[in-house]
């Protein structure tokens, strides 16, 4: 198991592969509703242990995370606003 803590010792490789992905991914959220899902733990159980976790495999592999993106809405809105902007400049053109 990569994590090696005896908290992660009851669910499957394959299982705490996801839930590092999502980690990994910078994903905590969802990585704590599957590992509530997995372990059938509380929310304040789920959320101590993926933070430890985080914790130690940011000083473990600080390499495997994905860096966070900032796209997001700009991605959408700036082509959209230009997009916009050239629609009335025909318009005003004619």
């Amino acid at each position: 198991m990569a994590a090696g803590n005896s908290e992660s010792e009851k669910v499957s490789d394959g299982d705490m592969e996801e839930v590092l992905e999502l980690i990994y991914g910078r994903q905590k959220i969802q990585a704590c509703k599957r590992y509530m899902e997995l372990r059938r733990v509380s929310l304040v159980e789920a959320k101590n242990f993926i933070e430890s976790l985080t914790e130690k495999l940011i000083q473990e592999n600080p390499e495997k995370f994905k860096p966070e993106t900032r796209a997001g809405c700009a991605a959408v809105l700036l082509p959209l606003a230009l997009g916009v902007v050239l629609f009335l400049l025909v318009l005003v053109v004619r």
